[in-house]
């Protein structure tokens, strides 16, 4: 059985959790931390986001935080986190192959942000928007097949 959960990884742990998070559950993790987010909207990408099913198994190795809103006015408090099982995920990498080291997985472990939470409230509570992409310079070349009116 799959498990919702929303994912926002650092862009420059985004290579080491595609690789992981593919391997380790490839039914459901190919393709992840594809969408670009950033403080204001704009490129570079600083983080990544996945969000949707994962597998049980998957979602035991990983970190989970539980947030709320607490106070007035409301502020974002951390309720629970488990840091995941860096460890075991390692275990697991190197049974598969992969060359890594356990202090890369604990490194992209802590600078994770693994809740249940809707992905538009993870990123609210984080401050991130996702990337949009940019505009194309608008030309004014014309060309034999164009119409002009």
């Amino acid at each position: 059985m799959d498990v919702y959960r929303n994912l926002i990884i650092p862009a420059d742990q985004a290579p080491l959790a595609r690789l992981i998070a593919a391997t380790l559950d490839p039914v459901n993790c190919q393709g992840m931390f594809t969408t670009g987010l950033s403080p204001t909207g704009d490129e570079p990408s600083t983080h990544y986001i996945s969000s949707g099913g994962i597998s049980e198994g998957f979602a035991a190795l990983v970190p989970f935080t539980v947030w709320a809103q607490e106070g007035n006015p409301p502020q974002w408090v951390e309720v629970s986190h488990n840091p995941g099982h860096p460890a075991k995920t390692f275990e697991l990498c190197l049974q598969a192959g992969l060359e890594v080291t356990l202090e890369a997985i604990e490194v992209m472990y802590a600078s994770a942000d693994v809740t249940a939470e809707n992905p538009w409230a993870a990123m609210a509570r984080m401050g991130l928007q996702l990337v949009r992409p940019p505009v194309p310079e608008p030309t004014t070349e014309l060309h034999a097949t164009d119409k002009v009116v």
